[in-house]
């Protein structure tokens, strides 16, 4: 297998959970093989100023740096699951504000902060 040269995703789902403090939770979930990389991983998410990092969750090397508008189509196409753990029961609400709290990440104001070092240009990565 040769290395990518770009984020490509292998698998995508938002993850919802009920605890039994009645809380509940909703994360995505992303499988994906990096920039320079050959192994597939599941992805840790942190908005930075313009983008969103992905990087390996358990160990590993790489990132990827994604458009908020990239990483918005791939949550809107991504499927909704309970989680095996803390099962809940989905319907049509817990769909929407499932969506809506993973997308939330794309406005928050880390990424769409404009107060940034004049010289700073991220670099950003093509999903394929």
């Amino acid at each position: 297998m040769s290395h990518v040269s770009c984020l490509q995703i292998t698998k995508a789902e938002i993850v919802v959970s009920l605890h039994a403090t009645g809380e509940r939770y909703a994360e995505p979930r992303i499988w994906g093989i990096l920039p320079r990389c050959r192994k597939v991983q599941l992805l840790s998410i942190s908005p930075q100023a313009k983008r969103i990092i992905a990087r390996p969750l358990f160990a590993g090397h790489g990132e990827a740096s994604i458009y908020p508008d990239d990483w918005r189509e791939v949550l809107i196409a991504a499927p909704i699951v309970s989680d095996k753990l803390f099962p809940m029961t989905i319907t049509p609400e817990v769909e929407q504000w499932a969506r809506q709290h993973v997308l939330s990440i794309c406005d928050c104001p880390a990424v769409t902060t404009t107060d940034v070092h004049p010289n700073y240009n991220p670099q950003y990565n093509a999903i394929c």
